[in-house]
This record gives C-alpha cells, sequence and structure tokens, in this order.
C-alpha cells in the first residue's frame, strides 16, 4: 500500500491511499501523518484480514 495523493488543507493534511475504500484520513503534522499510515496499514494486513491472504 502506498500514499497516492497528499495535500495540505485546512484542519490538517489528507493523505489518500490506493484502496478506493480507504477514507481520507486528517493529520496535524508528519507524525500524525506516519501513525495514521501505520494505523490503515495496520488494519489492512490485521489479523481480521487474514482469510484474504
Amino acid at each position: 500500500m502506498e500514499i497516492k495523493q497528499s495535500c495540505q488543507g485546512q484542519g490538517g493534511v489528507e493523505v489518500h491511499m490506493d484502496n478506493p475504500k480507504d477514507e481520507v484520513k486528517k493529520a496535524n503534522n508528519e507524525e500524525l501523518v506516519a501513525k495514521t499510515i501505520e494505523r490503515v496499514e495496520a488494519r489492512w494486513h490485521g489479523p481480521l484480514n487474514r482469510k484474504a491472504i
């Protein structure tokens, strides 16, 4: 999974992931962007999604 687009708008940074089902994640700074990406990847590869592998 990779970031397709990111931009800064009112209220923080918007990160658009490659999966269209992922909603727009907002963060205030780079640390929160990194945490947001880690959280999205954890959901993507988490124990509930292991059946798909």
